[in-house]
């Protein structure tokens, strides 16, 4: 295999894939110079770090990996954003989207523990806190066999 600047570029991708654990998969908008340097020292200030990919790079890196559902989604431009080291204990979602918004970053899917899931599976919870989430499913499926099985004994 011949080195190129794309293979590169397409194994670095797979391993910043590979090595993180969460990872937010977001596309993202063409700045100018002065408009970049702010959204650079904002993304500095909220504690996230980023590394930027293009199209053809992103799709290729994609195809045989965790994030092959959100292939099609790419289109430009597209941040791999990862929290810094103390925000892994403390992270709402919420909180993370509305700041990536306000920073014209679109949310197309989020990565955690091998594991990808779209901005639509994740409506509905606050939390990326895996216990907790498990934890709300098991109440949720405990509540719904009460209820269904109160109105079989009932009829």
């Amino acid at each position: 295999m011949k080195f190129s600047a794309k293979n590169f570029e397409i194994n670095k991708t797979k391993n910043y894939i590979k090595t993180n654990n969460i990872l937010f998969l977001t596309d993202g908008v063409n700045k100018n110079s002065n408009d970049w340097i702010y959204t650079e020292q904002t993304l500095k200030k909220i504690n996230l770090k980023y590394r930027k990919v293009f199209n053809k790079t992103t799709r290729k890196a994609l195809n045989g990996s965790v994030f092959q559902r959100t292939h099609n989604n790419v289109n430009g431009i597209t941040f791999f954003i990862k929290p810094g080291v103390n925000e892994k204990k403390s992270l709402l979602k919420n909180n993370i989207v509305k700041d990536l918004k306000l920073l014209l970053f679109i949310l197309l899917a989020i990565k955690l523990n091998n594991k990808a899931y779209s901005t639509n599976q994740l409506n509905k919870s606050n939390s990326l806190n895996y216990i907790n989430n498990k934890s709300l499913i098991y109440q949720f499926s405990v509540v719904y066999l009460k209820h269904f099985n109160s109105r079989n004994l009932s009829k």
